[in-house]
C-alpha cells in the first residue's frame, strides 16, 4: 500500500513589531534608557518631551479639525482659520492630556508649549492647513530580519512589521488656487526642481528646535539626529507609498516646532552653529544678539506673571504665553528655521534614497535584537544595553542617570577647588 507523508505546518509565531519613533528611534536616542522605558514599561518621574510633544500634536490636529470643518460648510480659507478659538483648543488639549495623566512639570513648560501652539494655529495654519490631505495617518509594512547568532537566538521570525504614524500628508495640485503662492510649495519646489502637477509631501512634527549640520566621520551606532529624522521620513515615504490611495510622494518635511518661536538660549545655539559653520540657515550675528536681547525682554515679563501665580495656574500661564508674542525673528526666516525638506529622489540624479534609510533602520533593528538576545541569555542588563547617547538633554531627563555608568556627573564628580592665598593675591 503506498504511503503518503504529510508536512507539518510551522509553528505560529508572533511578528515582532518596531515603531519607528517609539522602538527606532528611541533606541538611537539611548539603549539603556528604551530598555527601561520602553520594554521595560518604567514610568518617566518627569516626562517633560512627552507632554510637550503630545500637547503640540493635539493642538495643531485640534486646530486643523475645527479648520476643516468651516472649510466643509463652505467658508474661506482666511473664515475657517479665524473660526479656530486659539484658547479654547489649548484648554481642550491641556484637559485631554491631564486625563491621560500627561502633565506639565512646571509652569515655564506649560507658558511655552502655549505659546507655541498660539504661533501654530496662527501663522503656521495659514500656509500648513489649506495643503492637508489627511492626518495621522497610520502606517505598517514588514521587512527581512537578519537571523542572529546561535548563541544569541532568543525566538523564531524571518520577518518584521515596521509601524508608524504620519502626522500630516498634503495633497499638492499645482493647479488648485490655495496652492498658488503657498510660501510651503514654494520651499519644496526649490528645494526638489521639477515635480509633477499631483503629488504629496509628508510632513512630521518635531517639538525641538532644527539640529545642527553633522560634523566629522559618523560613529557606529551613534548617528546624528540629522541622519535619524531623515531616515524616519524616507521610510514614511516609502509605506506611504505603498498605500492605494496615495500619490506621488515626493519629499518629507520635518517641522521642527520650537523654530516657530525660538527663546534666547535657541537663538544663543543659533549664533554659536553659525560661526562654527554647521547650519544650513543663516542670519548675521547683529540680528541674532538684538533677537536674543528682545526675547530675554519678553521671558521677564513672562516670568513675573508665573511668579506671582498661586500653583500650576493654567489662567497665569496662558497670560504669560502672550508675553512670548510676537517673535522678534521675521516669519519667514523662522519658517525656514521650522521646515526642513528632504528629497525622496536625488534631484541631480533621480536615485531614490529610500532603500539606504531603510537598510539604515534594519541595521538598528538588528541592534535592539543583539541587545535582548544577550539579555535572554543570562547577562545582566547594563552588560547587554548600549548607552549610545550623544544628547546631553536625554541624560537630563532621564531618571536611569543615577546608576548610569556613563553618566559622567555621577561616576566622576568633581571636587572643589582649593585657591592658595599666594595664588589669589598675585
Amino acid at each position: 500500500m503506498a504511503t503518503i507523508t504529510l508536512s507539518s505546518r510551522p509553528r505560529v509565531y508572533e511578528l515582532p513589531s518596531y515603531s519607528l519613533t517609539g522602538d527606532l528611534l528611541g533606541y538611537l536616542r539611548c539603549g539603556l534608557q528604551y530598555r527601561y522605558t520602553r520594554i521595560g514599561k518604567m514610568p518617566s518621574r518627569a516626562p517633560v518631551q512627552l507632554w510637550f510633544g503630545n500637547f503640540i500634536h493635539g493642538a495643531l490636529d485640534e486646530g486643523f479639525r475645527v479648520y476643516d470643518q468651516e472649510r466643509r460648510s463652505g467658508k474661506s480659507i482666511d473664515d475657517s482659520i479665524a473660526a479656530i478659538n486659539v484658547d479654547s483648543v489649548i484648554l481642550a488639549i491641556e484637559s485631554r492630556l491631564e486625563a491621560q495623566g500627561l502633565l506639565a512639570w512646571e509652569p515655564w513648560l506649560k507658558t511655552l508649549g502655549y505659546a507655541r501652539a498660539r504661533v501654530g494655529l496662527t501663522d503656521l495654519a495659514k500656509v500648513l492647513f489649506p495643503l492637508i490631505h489627511l492626518s495621522e495617518v497610520r502606517l505598517t509594512g514588514a521587512r527581512e530580519l537578519k537571523p542572529l547568532p546561535a548563541s544569541l537566538a532568543f525566538r523564531e521570525a524571518e520577518r518584521y512589521e515596521m509601524v508608524g504614524v504620519i502626522d500630516v500628508v498634503t495633497d499638492i495640485e499645482l493647479s488648485r488656487p490655495e496652492v498658488v503662492g503657498n510660501p510651503i510649495v514654494a520651499l519644496v519646489q526649490q528645494c526638489l526642481g521639477q515635480v509633477p502637477n499631483h503629488f504629496e509631501v509628508i510632513i512630521d512634527y518635531k517639538g525641538s528646535r532644527r539640529p545642527a549640520l553633522p560634523t566629522g566621520a559618523p560613529k557606529p551606532k551613534h548617528p546624528s539626529l540629522w541622519d535619524q529624522y531623515e531616515w524616519q521620513v524616507l521610510t514614511y515615504a516609502d509605506l506611504r507609498g505603498r498605500q492605494p490611495d496615495s500619490h506621488p510622494v515626493k519629499a518629507g518635511l520635518i517641522l521642527y516646532v520650537n523654530e516657530l518661536l525660538p527663546l534666547a538660549t535657541d537663538l544663543g545655539d543659533w549664533r554659536n552653529e553659525v560661526k562654527a559653520g554647521t547650519t544650513d540657515i543663516v542670519a548675521s550675528d547683529a540680528d541674532l544678539r538684538a533677537w536674543q536681547g528682545t526675547c530675554r525682554g519678553q521671558r521677564e515679563k513672562a516670568a513675573a506673571i508665573l511668579d506671582a501665580a498661586v500653583g500650576k495656574d493654567s489662567a497665569a500661564a496662558m497670560a504669560a504665553s502672550k508675553e512670548l508674542l510676537p517673535s522678534p525673528v521675521p516669519w519667514d526666516l523662522r519658517l525656514r528655521r521650522a521646515l526642513r525638506i528632504v528629497p525622496v529622489d536625488e534631484p541631480k540624479t533621480g536615485k531614490s534614497r529610500i532603500p539606504d534609510a531603510l537598510q539604515s533602520f534594519d541595521e538598528v533593528v538588528e541592534w535592539i535584537e543583539t541587545c535582548r538576545g544577550k539579555e535572554f541569555h543570562g547577562k545582566t542588563i547594563m552588560a547587554s544595553w548600549d548607552r549610545n547617547c550623544t544628547d546631553p538633554s536625554t541624560c537630563t531627563a532621564c531618571d536611569a542617570r543615577t546608576w548610569c555608568p556613563d553618566f559622567p556627573s555621577e561616576t566622576a564628580p568633581r571636587l572643589p577647588a582649593y585657591k592658595s592665598p599666594s595664588t589669589s593675591s598675585s
